[in-house]
């Protein structure tokens, strides 16, 4: 959705697809002002080759754009250091980095079975000595509470995602950040920045147990 509204409003899009044969990406190629990238940001390769296409096809013109469990947590940290140390560094060149930080919103990639099963990919791969304390319980208890959590902050509609990155594309002056995600997440955020981290554990540990009494749909 928002590669094709970028391309209508007269943007050149790069779109970066996790696999450039899927169903997606072949209606993207078929857009106007659209070029798709075979890009699986868990393979260097693929990335190397993208930035390659992006640098030799811009020749110096457009601008940079930094994209965005305790992996994801871990790579959004980095990438927000990333942003925040790029966008002072660049301050007074006329260059303005800024991330958009969207909420849980229905999508194929946030698919939950999917998403357990990736999960249950990674467990195999641990160390044996280290999968053999791993409590099977413990495991289903997560996969539990992460989805009704996940559910709780679920949205719908879209374009409440893609109208900040589009807002981020324009605008002379963009913001720092844009955090799209609802009134919901817009409280917690809230009090998640202004809370000590020992309220938050304490909180975060009783969202986590209320869920468990939550039946999953």
């Amino acid at each position: 959705m928002l590669a094709k509204q970028l391309a209508s409003d007269g943007f050149f899009v790069f779109a970066g697809c996790s696999n450039e044969n899927s169903d997606g990406a072949k209606a993207l190629k078929k857009v106007e002002n659209i070029l798709v990238l075979q890009m699986d940001v868990t393979k260097e390769q693929e990335i190397d080759r993208a930035y390659q296409t992006v640098e030799d096809r811009l020749d110096g013109k457009g601008r940079l754009t930094m994209p965005e469990f305790v992996n994801y947590c871990m790579s959004k940290s980095a990438l927000t250091s990333l942003a925040d140390g790029l966008r002072r560094q660049y301050f007074n060149r006329g260059l303005h980095v800024c991330i958009v930080e969207p909420g849980a919103y229905r999508t194929d990639m946030v698919n939950h079975s999917r998403m357990e099963q990736l999960f249950d990919q990674d467990l195999k791969i641990l160390p044996e000595r280290v999968r053999e304390r791993v409590n099977d319980k413990s495991v289903a208890n997560l996969k539990h509470s992460a989805d009704v959590v996940h559910m709780a902050f679920m949205r719908e509609d879209l374009q409440e995602a893609i109208d900040p990155i589009k807002m981020a594309v324009r605008e002379r002056i963009p913001r720092a950040c844009y955090k799209p995600g609802g009134p919901l997440l817009a409280v917690v955020r809230w009090l998640y920045n202004i809370a000590p981290d020992e309220v938050a554990d304490e909180v975060i540990h009783e969202i986590r147990r209320l869920s468990m009494l939550v039946k999953r749909k």
